[in-house]
C-alpha cells in the first residue's frame, strides 16, 4: 500500500460516504427479516465492519453462558463504515449497534431516532499510535501530522479527541486506509494511528511495535455505547426486549472483569482464527485491557452501563464547537438509563463465583494473569 491509496477525509468528503448504500455482510443470519420477529431475536450491527474479534467478548460470554435468556442475538458485520450502525439502527435495519459517541452525536444531529441506553465503555478507550522513536511529544505535536483510520466514519472521534487534547482538528489530516491501517502505518504512510485499548495487545502480537500516545487516562469523554432506536422503547415489547438484552451485556462485563483469562477462552472456543493468532497471554492481554475500561466511577455505585449525562453533555458540547455536529444536542435527551437498574438486577455474587470457577483449558491456566494486571492497571476498581 503505498500513500497515493490512502484519502484523506474532508467534513464534506467525510458526510457524502457516510451516506446510505453500502452493503452488509452478516454472521448468524440473514437481513431479509424484520428486526423484529415472533420469537426473541434481536439484530446488531458492528461499529467496525466485521465481528470477528475480541472486542466483542462480552457478546460471545452472554451466548455462550446463556446470559441472553431466551433470547436469540443475530450479529451482523456489516460495512466497513464507521456509521453504519447509527443508519441500520434508525432504519429498522438493526436494533442496536455500539457507535462511538462521535458518530452517535452526528446521527443526532442529523435527526436520526436514536438513544444511547447502555455504556460499553464510561471511559475513553482511545490512543494515537506511533512508528517506534516517532511519537510526539506534547499532543500539541500532532499539528500538521496526518492519522491512519480503518473507516471514515471514525472521523468523528479523532475530531473530539483533538479538541479535548487542545488540537484543532482542521490542522490535522485525517486519512482512510482501511481494515489494515495498522499496517498502513508500520510501512511508512501517514504520522499516526487511531486504536483502542485491547486492539494495542493484538498489534503487539502480531508483531505491530508502536510507540504511543494514550488518552485513558487523562480524557474526560465516555467511548462505545449501546443503542437503540429511540422511539422503540415506548413499545412494552420491544422495550423488554432491548432489557433482556442488556442484562445479558451486563452479566458479560461482570464474568469478563473476574476472570479475563476464561473470556479469552470463550473467544477463542467462537473463533478459531483468533485462538491461532498470538498466545493465550497476550490474548488475556486483550480482554484486561478492554474490560478495565467496561468500569468507570459510577460503576459500583449505579451499575454495569451506567452513563454520566454530564459527561456526554461535555462531549457534545465540544463536537458543536469544532463543528462535527450543527445543533446544540441535549444529552439528557437522548442518553439513558432507563434500563440500567434492570440490566443489573442479578446476584452479583454467583456471577463473580460462576466466573472464577470456570474451566480453563490448560493453557490459559497457565497464564500468569496477576504480571497482566500489574501492567494494565484498572483506573476503577
Amino acid at each position: 500500500m503505498t500513500i497515493n491509496n490512502l484519502l484523506p477525509l474532508g467534513r464534506r468528503r467525510f458526510l457524502r460516504l457516510a451516506g446510505l448504500g453500502s452493503t452488509l455482510t452478516v454472521l448468524q443470519t440473514g437481513l431479509g427479516a424484520p428486526a423484529f420477529a415472533a420469537d426473541k431475536r434481536l439484530t446488531w450491527i458492528s461499529p467496525r465492519g466485521y465481528v470477528e474479534t475480541p472486542d466483542d467478548f462480552h457478546y460471545r460470554i452472554a451466548e455462550k453462558l446463556g446470559f441472553f435468556g431466551d433470547l436469540k442475538v443475530d450479529y451482523l458485520a456489516g460495512p466497513q463504515d464507521g456509521a453504519a450502525s447509527i443508519k441500520f439502527v434508525d432504519q429498522d435495519k438493526a436494533d442496536s449497534g455500539s457507535p462511538a459517541p462521535g458518530v452517535f452525536a452526528l446521527g443526532i444531529d442529523k435527526g436520526l431516532d436514536l438513544a444511547f441506553v447502555f455504556a460499553k465503555h464510561p471511559v475513553d478507550i482511545f490512543s494515537f499510535a506511533f512508528r517506534k522513536g516517532q511519537s510526539v511529544k506534547d499532543p500539541l505535536g500532532l499539528v500538521g501530522k496526518s492519522i491512519l483510520l480503518g473507516s471514515i466514519g471514525w472521523k468523528p472521534i479523532v475530531d473530539a479527541e483533538l479538541a479535548q487534547i487542545g488540537v484543532d482538528p482542521s490542522k490535522v489530516t485525517s486519512v482512510e486506509a482501511g481494515a489494515g491501517w495498522a499496517q498502513a502505518l508500520a510501512a511508512g504512510n501517514g504520522d499516526a494511528a487511531l486504536v483502542w485499548e485491547g486492539l494495542r495487545s493484538q498489534w503487539t502480537a502480531k508483531g505491530l511495535d508502536f510507540d504511543y500516545l494514550s488518552l485513558v487516562k487523562t480524557s474526560k469523554f465516555p467511548a462505545n455505547g449501546e443503542i437503540v432506536k429511540k422511539s422503540a422503547l415506548k413499545d412494552p415489547a420491544k422495550r423488554q426486549l432491548y432489557a433482556d438484552y442488556v442484562r445479558g451485556l451486563a452479566k458479560g462485563y461482570a464474568f469478563a472483569y473476574a476472570n479475563p483469562r476464561a473470556a479469552a477462552a470463550i473467544v477463542d472456543e467462537a473463533f478459531p482464527s483468533i485462538a491461532a493468532s498470538g498466545t493465550p497471554s497476550q490474548r488475556t492481554e486483550y480482554i484486561v485491557q478492554l474490560s478495565n475500561v467496561t468500569r468507570g466511577p459510577f460503576t459500583d455505585s449505579k451499575g454495569w452501563g451506567y452513563q454520566d449525562i454530564s459527561q456526554y453533555q461535555a462531549f457534545f458540547d465540544v463536537a458543536l464547537k469544532i463543528g462535527t455536529i450543527a445543533k446544540p444536542i441535549d444529552a439528557s435527551k437522548v442518553v439513558l438509563n432507563d434500563l440500567i437498574a434492570y440490566a443489573n438486577d442479578f446476584d452479583h455474587a454467583a456471577l463473580k463465583t460462576q466466573a472464577e470457577a470456570y474451566p480453563l483449558p490448560d493453557v490459559y491456566r497457565a497464564v500468569d494473569i496477576a504480571e497482566i494486571r500489574n501492567r494494565n492497571p484498572v483506573a476503577y476498581l
